[in-house]
């Protein structure tokens, strides 16, 4: 068997894994999730809005910074408390071990 064929195999092997059925169903309920997806555009805004004030150089804004720094902590709370981003975290970091794991017998 040549390697690519086999790396076809392990690949299929992998998709047919529970670990990875799982990530695939979290992901889309993460992705399914309005509120979810809404406190991620909140959070990514806050943080653009941070480089941005960042890259004044002298101009910039200490309390301006601090008070988004203050908000995207408060979002990044939110969307790591919603029920379907802590169950994929979960699945991922199992998702994560296995495909260490593979990595690791390859290598």
């Amino acid at each position: 068997m040549d390697a690519i064929k086999a790396a076809r195999e392990l690949g299929k092997a992998i998709q047919a894994d529970s670990r990875f059925i799982d990530y695939v169903k979290a992901k889309e309920a993460n992705d399914n999730d309005a509120e979810l997806q809404k406190l991620i555009g909140e959070f990514n805004l806050k943080r653009q809005n941070i480089q941005y004030e960042m890259n004044k150089g002298d101009e910039k804004d200490a309390d301006k910074i601090a008070k988004l720094n203050t908000e995207m902590q408060e979002c990044y709370g939110k969307v790591m408390g919603n029920v379907n981003m802590a169950n994929f975290v979960i699945v991922k970091n199992a998702l994560d071990k296995l495909l260490e794991d593979v990595n690791m017998i390859i290598s």
